[in-house]
């Protein structure tokens, strides 16, 4: 019975000192992961809107009828950039960042997130898919695959991811109406907040 008691106490011991370094190495490597993610979301917004030197304002505003989306506006251009997700894709969601011009057109699209098959849906990621929707007007064009009727010229062997891309587009139409309602409101009620 003495030997349990030495072994209840020795592994009560080495789980506490485990629990201790797992806590501590959680703690100790949250803000570099916070920091590498924001880089990569800088990047990432770099590249869907180019154009811009400046660095971009966070909004957030809520959606119709899910949780509150952030939008990155870019104040001396107008441009904007912020995230949807659809979860169409044949490996489940796909997050997808998506720049627009003052006009709401597309100034790029960068794909944050995937399980599409390697080889097929993944292709969403090749420039020779992604390079047809810069400078497509987000709310004139008919996001739908060219054997649908629609703009998109999907990726071979690859319906659903292609699909799915075109869901994302779609849902980013919507969002982007949320946003210009939404941010015009807020910039009026700031003008006549601060009219003499």
């Amino acid at each position: 019975m003495k030997e349990y008691g030495k072994l209840f106490v020795v592994l009560t011991l080495v789980a506490f000192l485990c629990g201790a370094v797992l806590a501590f190495t959680y703690e100790w490597t949250q803000e570099p992961i916070r920091q590498a993610a924001e880089a990569r979301l800088l990047n990432s917004l770099r590249r869907v809107v180019p154009a811009s030197e400046e660095s971009p304002q966070p909004l957030d505003l809520p959606a119709a009828n899910g949780p509150t989306v952030r939008f990155f506006h870019f104040p001396s251009s107008g441009a904007v950039a912020f995230t949807v997700r659809t979860d169409q894709g044949y490996g489940g969601a796909i997050d997808l960042l998506v720049g627009l011009d003052r006009q709401g057109r597309i100034t790029g699209l960068d794909v944050l997130t995937h399980n599409e098959t390697p080889g097929l849906g993944s292709q969403i990621l090749k420039p020779a898919f992604i390079q047809q929707f810069p400078g497509q007007p987000l709310h004139e064009t008919d996001w739908r695959l060219l054997q649908e009727g629609g703009a998109v010229q999907g990726i071979s062997g690859a319906t659903i991811s292609s699909r799915a891309f075109c869901d994302a587009l779609r849902k980013a139409l919507a969002l982007y109406q949320t946003y210009r309602a939404q941010h015009d409101l807020l910039s009026t009620t700031s003008t006549d907040t601060h009219a003499p």
